[in-house]
This record gives structure tokens, C-alpha cells and sequence, in this order.
């Protein structure tokens, strides 16, 4: 069943991939020789997931687990052992899980530990560890199954990487995806003090799982800035960066105006509107209720994002549209792969590259608008682009180059 969803997810779109495959000897059909559709839909969770072993909770904490996932994910016999996402979890149940979790528990687990430990075993074992510390990354893994040098992706403004959950189920299911997470999204994290700040911090983590190279990177928008300090690190340490990937990224004026409050919350408004629906909001953005509102009918985030949760976002969105103004990026030494959507100008964009790149860039146009560009149309398109310039090596036995899941 596992190998048969993997060859799935990389021929099919992320939302047509089943959560379960049941293998029978024979169709169940009725006394006049029809398919038994009733008999079909009786099937359990537990026969979906033959060849799994079934471990029932063994606690209150456990317990409590299994009621929250079972009202999310809508499966019968979840057992304490079984992984969240191949039941059919997705990112926006993720957050609604860690959500319900810590207003279940009186705790403030991060969103990562769900991603470091998807099972109900693993949630549990961290809710009785909540009075110690927690050592946390930035990094999010949003595809770390196989052995092919990672792809990590740099957040955009907003400072979430949810929005390449469709780029990384199209690329192949042994490519490894990361996603690199904005300090400030998480209760109790300090916020980053500048691009360079990030481009340090999300380069110590990457370092983490990934000491030598090649490095391919990846940024949309804002977080192309990011990715691009990062490559320029690399490469004054002699490292190898394979892939620079900036999709949609514009290099900043020298001088702007910091936007008020009002101005941050209504773009921030547009951008997710526009990202879900396709249509800006049919109202002015003036109050962090009306954002919520605006939030939650996103395809981004889940309908129970909380008034915290969104002041949190707009905190560090907010953050990632002032870093910009005034920054100048340094000079990469290697070539780029720019990917410019409808309504950009692709030689203008280049242009305002050309300084900071010793090498070609190389400009590709995507058949989408800004905010669409992670979208699952323009995420094939762009995987099917950067695929070649990932190396499909395969590490010697001893380079410990993948983090544990």
C-alpha cells in the first residue's frame, strides 16, 4: 500500500492521492451479481491499513489524541501508531490539530513537533515533555523521504512554507523538500532583526541536515532575497550551490516608504484572498477581526485559525515587507533560475538581478499571477523546470546528508 501511494503521489495531483489503499481478493458484490457498493463503504480504517499494526491508546493523553484526530480525519480505528499525513492529513488540518491539541492540554506545542512526530504516540510523548525545553528549527519537513541532495525552500512574506506543500508532492516522492519557517509564528519566538539575520539562521539549520553540498535553494518572492544571502554564503565558504531557484522576486528599490499598519493588513488581505479564491475581498481591511475572517476563508490556513495565530502572521508579514526597503543583496558567484509570473516584466526582473549574479539567469515565464505562483498548476510547471538541476546521486553510505525524520 505505502509504495503504491508513493508511485501515486508522483503522477498525481496531491488532492487525488488516496489516504488508504485496501487490497481485496475479489470485488463484494450482491445477490444479483452487482458491485456492493454498501459493503465497500463498511470497510474499516484497520483493513485500509492492512499490514499495519493496530495499537490501541494506552492513556487519558492518548486517548484524548485519538478523539481530536478522529474528528479531523473522519477514519475509524486510529491507532496510536499510525502516521498523520498518510491517513489523509494534510497542512491545514495540521494546524487545526496543534490548535485543538493545545487548547486540549493547556500546552503551546510548536506546529513542527506534529511534523517531527506525526503519530499519536509521538504527540503524546511530547505533551508529557512540555515542562522541558524544547530546541526548535526553523525547518519544516514538507517531503523527507529519499536519498536526492533536499530542495529547501525560504518562506515568503508572511513567513509560513505551507505554500510549497503542492511543489513538493510534485516533484518526485524521492526528492526531499524543506521548507524554512519565519521566526515569530509561534508563541513565545522573537522575530528577526534582518534579512541577513534570517539568511545566518536558516543557513545553520540547513547546515544541519545537510553539512556538505550541493545545495539547491528555493525562495518566492521575499523569501528569494533570503534564498539568495544564503547561496552567497555558501558559496564564500567553497560550497557548491547546484540550484538557485527565485520565483517572482524582485530585488528591492534602495529607498521606500515603510506602510502603515492599515496598508499591511489590507495587502496581506489581498495577497491571501487572491492566493484562494483568485478575487481581492469585497471589503476595506481595517481590524484584526475582519483579517481573521479573511484568513480563515483562505485555502492557506484552516477555519479555526485563532485572532493570536493571525496577529502572530500579520506580525511578521508586517516584518518581512519593512526588512526589504534599503537592502542591497551581494554578488552571487553562479548562475539563477528566475521564474517570472503574467503581470512582471521577465527582462526588468533580470535586470534588477544582473548586478547581484556573476552568472546567467535564466528566466522562465509561469502562466500565473504573483500570488498564485506555489499554486498546484504552477508548482508542476515549476518542478518539471528545476527537476534536471537537482542531481539524482545518490550519498555514499557514510554521509549523513538527510535529518531524521
Amino acid at each position: 500500500g505505502a509504495g503504491l501511494r508513493g508511485y501515486l503521489r508522483g503522477v498525481l495531483p496531491g488532492h487525488l492521492v488516496p489516504s488508504s489503499v485496501v487490497w481485496l481478493g475479489s470485488l463484494p458484490v450482491t445477490s444479483s451479481g452487482k458491485v456492493d457498493r454498501v459493503a465497500l463503504a463498511g470497510l474499516s480504517g484497520a483493513a485500509a491499513r492492512a499490514g499495519v499494526e493496530y495499537r490501541a491508546a494506552r492513556d487519558g493523553i492518548e486517548l484524548a489524541l485519538q478523539q481530536i484526530w478522529f474528528g479531523l480525519l473522519q477514519v475509524d480505528d486510529i491507532g496510536i501508531g499510525d502516521n498523520f499525513f498518510e491517513l489523509g492529513g494534510h497542512s491545514l488540518l495540521a494546524i487545526s490539530l496543534i490548535t485543538r491539541c493545545n487548547r486540549a492540554f493547556h500546552s503551546n506545542l510548536p506546529l513542527r513537533i506534529l511534523f517531527e512526530h506525526p503519530t499519536i504516540e509521538g504527540l503524546a510523548i511530547a505533551l508529557r515533555s512540555r515542562g522541558q525545553t524544547h530546541v526548535t528549527l526553523p525547518l519544516l519537513p514538507l517531503q523527507p523521504d529519499g536519498f536526492k541532495p533536499p530542495l529547501f525552500c525560504i518562506h515568503p512574506a508572511g513567513g509560513t512554507v505551507f505554500c510549497y506543500m503542492h511543489l513538493a508532492r510534485a516533484l518526485s516522492p524521492d526528492q526531499p523538500v524543506y521548507g524554512l519557517q519565519a521566526s515569530g509564528l509561534e508563541p513565545g519566538e522573537a522575530l528577526a532583526s534582518s534579512i541577513e539575520h534570517m539568511a545566518d539562521e536558516y543557513l545553520a539549520a540547513i547546515r544541519s541536515i545537510r553539512p556538505r553540498g550541493p545545495y539547491h535553494l528555493l525562495g518566492w518572492s521575499f523569501g528569494g532575497l533570503v534564498a539568495h544571502a544564503i547561496a552567497c554564503r555558501l558559496r564564500r565558504t567553497g560550497e557548491t550551490v547546484a540550484l538557485l531557484a527565485l520565483l517572482d522576486s524582485s530585488v528591492p528599490e534602495p529607498a521606500g516608504k515603510v506602510p502603515d499598519e492599515t496598508t499591511v493588513m489590507t495587502e496581506l488581505a489581498n495577497v491571501l484572498a487572491i492566493a484562494g479564491s483568485g478575487a481581492p475581498p469585497p471589503v476595506p481591511i481595517e481590524t484584526l477581526a475582519d483579517l481573521t475572517q479573511i484568513v480563515r476563508n483562505s485555502d492557506m490556513f484552516p477555519g479555526d485559525f485563532t485572532a493570536e495565530q493571525t496577529e502572530r502572521l500579520l506580525a511578521v508579514y508586517s516584518l518581512t515587507v519593512r526588512l526589504p526597503l534599503g537592502y542591497r543583496p551581494d554578488r552571487f558567484d553562479g548562475d539563477v533560475r528566475l521564474f517570472a509570473a503574467e503581470g512582471s516584466n521577465p527582462d526588468q526582473l533580470a535586470a534588477g538581478w544582473a548586478p547581484f549574479v556573476a552568472g546567467t539567469i535564466v528566466v522562465t515565464p509561469v502562466a500565473c499571477r504573483h500570488e498564485r505562483m506555489t499554486s498546484p498548476e504552477a508548482s508542476k510547471q515549476i518542478a518539471q523546470a528545476i527537476v534536471t538541476s537537482i542531481s539524482s546521486e545518490i550519498p555514499p553510505p557514510d554521509e549523513e546528508l538527510i535529518a531524521a525524520k
